[in-house]
């Protein structure tokens, strides 16, 4: 392995060598400066896999949430003016919110139940923040790819489960229509839940991705819409069964020349 790291890094110093060389039949290009640049995104994060709480019987999938994303990179030409290589620093917001309903037995005096309907939602509120190492593949002049591993480190992570009565009304037995609430809070809605999520693993793993396009707003600024998009390798959870995040972003980049 340091065998092909050595060759590598050989034959990556010989091509920056040789393409600096000028002569009458391939001049040498300038290098480009080094750019550094901040960015901000919003979009989408999504559950893979199931999430638990303090409930035997309580299971969540297909969690959804409104995300949102912002940083700062540096990045420097590589090859050519065609790759760069970069680094950014990210803050993320990796909260998901998802629910199930059931139908369950509800005691609305001392030992008599009736079937009432109710929803179980769990809200997760969790951020983090990335550093990512990155390649930067550029075509055309103005269109890019950006790849880059994700490792980031878990800031906080809340959870609250709440019960829900769907059923405005129920009829009891006696053929009395009555309004059920719970006792504890006098309302149709109760908190179950309302601490840390259990077992996060703190240090995140997964895999960046963009596609993006560089506008030069003048001759040292650069304005770059992209698409984002994060598969995580890491359980976000022990607490579930393979419990990860991902999340998908449109970004906005405004990047200098430096």
């Amino acid at each position: 392995m340091k065998k092909f790291i050595y060759i590598v890094i050989t034959i990556f110093s010989i091509n920056t060598v040789f393409s600096q060389i000028s002569d009458p039949l391939t001049p040498s290009i300038p290098k480009k400066p080094k750019e550094a640049g901040v960015f901000i995104g919003l979009g989408g994060n999504y559950q893979i896999g199931t999430s638990y709480v303090d409930c035997e019987d309580c299971k969540f999938e297909n969690g959804n949430k409104f995300g949102y994303t912002f940083g700062i990179n540096w990045e420097d030409f590589l090859i050519n003016n065609s790759i760069k290589y970069g680094f950014a620093l990210v803050y993320d917001d990796l909260s998901i919110k998802s629910s199930f309903r059931e139908r369950e037995a509800f005691e609305y005096e001392n030992n008599r139940y009736i079937g009432v309907n109710f929803r179980h939602t769990s809200d997760i509120n969790s951020s983090a923040l990335a550093i990512q190492p990155y390649l930067k593949f550029i075509g055309f002049d103005f269109m890019f790819i950006k790849i880059s591993p994700s490792i980031s480190y878990v800031l906080s992570s809340k959870l609250q489960h709440e019960k829900e009565i769907l059923d405005e009304s129920v009829l009891l037995p006696n053929g009395e229509n009555v309004k059920i609430l719970f006792p504890e809070t006098n309302s149709n809605k109760i908190i179950l839940e309302d601490n840390d999520y259990r077992d996060v693993n703190s240090l995140q793993i997964g895999l960046a991705t963009n596609i993006g396009f560089d506008f030069k707003v003048d001759n040292n600024y650069y304005l770059s819409p992209q698409f984002f998009y994060y598969y995580p390798f890491s359980k976000y959870s022990n607490y579930g069964d393979n419990f990860k995040i991902s999340n998908w972003r449109i970004l906005l980049e405004l990047r200098v020349k430096i």
